[in-house]
């Protein structure tokens, strides 16, 4: 994935607050997609009849895309922190 680049907060841009807001809500909507995938994580019992194995593979499969999220919001995460500190070193 291509790396996220870091806003440079100033007067004439989206003021740091509201960068951090949203990108909160992007952790908290993909952190909700996540227990979301969890709660929809296949069953041994939906495969019995599918050969041997098949059932680990979905479960897998799963997991990968609810790691993929946890990565995500990670990132957006440390962009949020990023920004945070910008905001600090800002003249007054």
């Amino acid at each position: 994935m291509t790396a996220l680049v870091i806003p440079t907060v100033n007067i004439n841009g989206t003021p740091a607050a509201d960068l951090i807001e949203q990108l909160s809500a992007v952790c908290h909507a993909l952190d909700h997609a996540r227990e979301a995938i969890g709660l929809a994580t296949p069953h041994g019992r939906d495969f019995q009849m599918n050969g041997q194995g098949l059932a680990e593979q979905a479960r897998e499969a799963f997991r990968e895309r609810q790691r993929v999220l946890a990565r995500m919001s990670a990132d957006f995460m440390d962009l949020a922190l990023a920004i945070q500190s910008q905001g600090r070193s800002l003249p007054k």
